[in-house]
């Protein structure tokens, strides 16, 4: 006889910063996030603040152990790895949690046991906690390009008045 087994869930996101891309595939679990085949603390190092800013979302929403986290990271330095890392992270969870609570059209004499905004449609209390503290928004910011006759990008060479 066939037993029932549990669903696992994945989900599958992409953040992006600079020029880092970084895709995340989440699935319930005990909190392991593992950053291309390497334990989060060993891939950004142990002293730096690049591993709780990645997980940052998880932390916000009240989950930093329910779900394992394993992450595919190319380009970029260790900024804009952590920051697409943080992106598809938030991303992924605003899936995870469309998918568990599925958007349904309610009636004012249905049971009043979900919170219910406007329209009738109900409230995802993670994507308003992570919209509200940023974690949905795309950083756009890239380095600018270094133009010709120019050191940099807008610094000018030295004048010489004699």
């Amino acid at each position: 006889m066939a037993r029932k087994q549990k669903v696992m869930t994945r989900i599958h996101a992409i953040g992006r910063r600079k020029s880092a891309v970084a895709r995340v595939y989440l699935t319930e679990g005990q909190g392991i996030v593992e950053v291309n085949g390497k334990e989060i603390q060993t891939y950004f190092g142990p002293t730096t603040v690049y591993p709780s800013v990645a997980i940052r979302p998880l932390s916000l929403v009240g989950m930093p152990k329910g779900f394992d986290l394993k992450v595919v990271v190319k380009g970029g330095g260790l900024t804009g790895q952590s920051d697409a890392i943080s992106l598809a992270v938030a991303r992924a969870l605003c899936m995870y949690e469309l998918k568990m609570n599925p958007v349904v059209e309610k009636t004012a004499d249905e049971s009043e046991d979900d919170e219910v905004g406007e329209e009738g449609a109900v409230v995802r209390p993670w994507k308003a906690t992570l919209k509200s503290n940023k974690m949905l928004t795309r950083d756009s910011r890239v380095v600018e390009r270094k133009k010709y006759g120019f050191r940099k990008a807008r610094k000018k060479e030295q004048y010489s008045k004699r």
